[in-house]
């Protein structure tokens, strides 16, 4: 709990210091339900995240964390009509080979010993 709950509040100061580089805009009530379901699906994500570190083995649950990528990809997609660019996409994959890349190491000096 202590762990979602300064992700969040971290998520929340970071988010209020970009405030001031931009104008006020009154939000639409719709935008404050989306955004509100998705704060809570955001922290039950996060203690399930950290849940499953307690009792698994990291090694086997980082290929799940690495899944967000995907989803984010195609809730982006279906919800602005958005892909991400050449950049991030790039960086995307970096990330998601040097996981796989983690993992299939481990799994063979496991295998050794």
């Amino acid at each position: 709990m202590v762990i979602a709950f300064y992700a969040a509040a971290s998520v929340t100061v970071v988010g209020y210091a970009g405030l001031i580089l931009e104008d006020w805009q009154r939000v639409p009530l719709s935008t404050v339900a989306i955004l509100a379901v998705a704060a809570f699906m955001l922290i039950v994500g996060l203690l399930f995240i950290v849940m499953a570190t307690r009792q698994g083995d990291v090694a086997l649950i980082a290929p799940f964390r690495y899944s967000a990528l995907i989803w984010a990809i195609v809730l982006g997609w279906l919800t602005f009509g958005d892909l991400p660019g050449l950049w991030t996409s790039l960086g995307a994959l970096i990330v998601v080979l040097t996981g796989l890349f983690t993992y299939l190491r481990e799994y063979q000096l496991n295998r050794q010993a």
